[in-house]
């Protein structure tokens, strides 16, 4: 799951740096199945 991590850890940097584009490139992941455990944190 090295592949994961780093994806997590792009996530994670994208998060604090959160602009609008950030939260749209999230939401396409979240479609898509790749980062699903994201959906709720988008959701509040």
């Amino acid at each position: 799951t090295k592949y994961l991590a780093s994806i997590s850890e792009l996530l994670e940097f994208l998060l604090k740096n959160t602009a609008y584009d950030v939260k749209i490139f999230i939401l396409k992941l979240c479609f898509t199945g790749v980062a699903p455990c994201y959906r709720d944190f988008l959701a509040k």
